[in-house]
């Protein structure tokens, strides 16, 4: 038996593991929700959600059977982790030289086919894997390997909302979300493009809001940019970087469950103001972009904006209590000087730091001097 493989830079990864502080924690409907899809769509006895720390492997959800402590050294993920970019497949493991004789393969659960899409972070990081188990050898579909790539995306975008929120538990009105969004997909387990459909959807929008998450914006940024070639017949377009003004002093006063339900509504607020071909984004935290598809003039894109943030300063009334906040807003026009979506992103956020600076609850347009203005 070969044992799991680790790599040069594998103490970065654990650490970069841990820092998700989601080892040995307690079941999630979310993540059970994924495996359950999973296994149902391949048609598989076992699905997992596999992680691998330093000297083991930890299932965080589990569709099937599966009762079984496991080291890293007879892991299957230690070897898929090893190739982060492609999904990794084991037809046959009781004719495969690494694996004939692993005791998961000889013994309980006598595994003969497995496959799994490494769990990848934006850094590079492979924390572990979605994996697909049978006792029986078979070949793995090409529609399952995409189903399996899309299943990982979401499991990553699972993780990086459970860390940036701090806790497991998601406001009520995502657990409704995510409990429907389940029940609709049991019934269809057998149309696969709506399944498929699903999960792109889940890998591409925040968990708490339902908005364009952060890799769909910058995606949907750099179609615009590539719409024509970078000319002056290009017409040009906006991006307004929204930052809430002490919405920390939200979450120390009302909880973080309310606070929650502030960001929810300041998502549906922001959403009125969308045209067809215009974005509404979140960003992560109380950070939203809007990007505003084809500029008019400079006085009704300012307009725009203070209609925005007048609208985000009328007191929401969530859990019994009026809850006031105001919005400080970075605008930058994207003319064809612009190639890159980071830089757009970049100039915006600097221009929004810059409203910040000259008081908050006010817009700035970016100007080339507004980083030197830029506050910590």
């Amino acid at each position: 038996m070969k044992k799991a493989p680790v790599g040069i830079d594998d103490a970065r990864r654990v650490d970069a593991l841990r820092g998700y502080d989601v080892l040995d924690s307690a079941s999630d409907e979310a993540f059970d929700g994924v495996v359950a899809l999973i296994g149902e769509v391949c048609r598989v006895p076992i699905a997992l959600i596999s992680l691998l720390d330093d000297d083991r492997m930890w299932v965080k959800a589990c569709h099937g059977s599966w009762d079984f402590s496991v080291t890293r050294a007879i892991s299957f993920c230690g070897h898929a982790i090893v190739e982060p970019d492609d999904v990794f497949v084991v037809n046959d493991a009781s004719a495969d030289v690494r694996f004939y004789d692993n005791p998961l393969v000889v013994g309980d659960p006598f595994i003969r086919f497995y496959a799994a899409a490494p769990l990848v972070t934006a850094e590079g990081f492979a924390l572990g894997t979605l994996c697909i188990l049978d006792t029986e050898p078979r070949t793995l579909a090409e529609r399952d390997r995409a189903v399996l790539r899309l299943g990982a995306r979401c499991v990553i975008a699972l993780l990086e909302d459970r860390r940036s929120h701090g806790q497991l538990e998601r406001a009520q009105v995502d657990r409704r979300k995510l409990a429907r969004d389940n029940d609709d997909l049991a019934g269809e387990i057998e149309r696969r493009a709506a399944v498929e459909a699903r999960l792109a959807y889940a890998a591409r929008h925040d968990q708490l809001t339902s908005l364009p998450n952060r890799g769909y914006f910058v995606e949907r940024l750099r179609s615009r940019l590539a719409t024509e070639p970078a000319s002056r017949t290009r017409p040009p377009f906006a991006v307004m970087f929204v930052d809430i003004d002490r919405f920390k002093d939200v979450n120390d006063t009302f909880g973080h469950l309310l606070g929650d339900e502030l960001l929810i509504a300041i998502a549906r607020r922001l959403s009125h103001f969308v045209r067809g071909n215009d974005i509404v984004a979140r960003l992560g935290g109380d950070e939203f972009t809007v990007l505003i598809d084809v500029v008019q003039d400079l006085e009704s894109l300012a307009h725009l904006a203070e209609r925005l943030g007048g609208a985000i300063a009328v007191p929401f009334r969530l859990g019994g209590a009026d809850i006031g906040v105001s919005a400080s807003v970075g605008i930058v026009i994207a003319t064809d000087a612009y190639v890159r979506a980071e830089d757009v992103l970049r100039d915006a956020d600097t221009a929004m730091f810059a409203a910040k600076a000259a008081g908050r609850n006010r817009f700035e347009f970016f100007r080339d001097d507004a980083r030197k203005m830029r506050i910590p």
